[in-house]
């Protein structure tokens, strides 16, 4: 898929808010999808990744790979970072309980 256009969102059963989101960028011309049209897109609120449903099987098996391996990083440094605020938050708790620093 190379272009995108409301009438094609229309046609995939896309919500009437996410068309009208595509409408008051585009209009009812057909899109190329460019770096620059695919970044704008999510800067207007578009949910790009609800596009998903337009790809084959082959396109959406790489495409969950690279997902996949996207969410692993994303949970690996969430729970990295939830680490270090609860102990931030456990010396600012301990600090404010007993008016000593930890």
């Amino acid at each position: 898929m190379k272009t995108i256009s409301a009438k094609r969102l229309e046609m995939a059963g896309a919500c009437e808010g996410q068309v009208s989101l595509f409408r008051s960028e585009w209009g009812d011309k057909v899109v190329r999808l460019t770096p620059e049209n695919w970044d704008r897109a999510g800067v207007i609120g578009l949910d790009r990744l609800w596009m998903d449903r337009f790809l084959d099987a082959a396109a959406r098996a790489e495409c969950d790979k690279a997902c996949d391996a996207a969410w692993g990083e994303y949970d690996k440094m969430r729970a990295a970072a939830q680490a270090e605020c609860e102990k931030m938050c456990g010396a600012a708790l301990f600090a404010a309980l007993t008016g000593e620093k930890k």
